[in-house]
């Protein structure tokens, strides 16, 4: 028997620290910025999470172990604007 759905969806990612560096560095930063920036092809919906949602973050590279914490809003990379990415607003 299924069990029954709350409404809420949490965000499932990975992140390769082989590939991408330590995350505690990623945290620090995002930290001092205020905010993440998460480049990824995969399409989502941000209208299907209800905010604050979680965000469950594997980690894999060095070692695999999960992280867990609160994401606030999510935004796609087409309404951000076209100097975003290259530090503009």
């Amino acid at each position: 028997m299924k069990a029954p759905s709350n409404g809420k969806r949490g965000l499932y990612v990975s992140y390769n620290e082989g590939k991408n560096g330590a995350f505690n560095e990623a945290v620090q930063i995002s930290n001092e910025l205020g905010c993440v920036t998460w480049s990824d092809k995969a399409r989502l919906d941000p209208k299907k999470l209800h905010f604050p949602a979680d965000i469950f973050v594997r980690l894999t590279g060095k070692k695999e172990c999960y992280f867990r914490g609160i994401l606030l809003a999510v935004a796609l990379g087409d309404t951000l604007g076209p100097t975003f990415f290259s530090g503009g607003a």
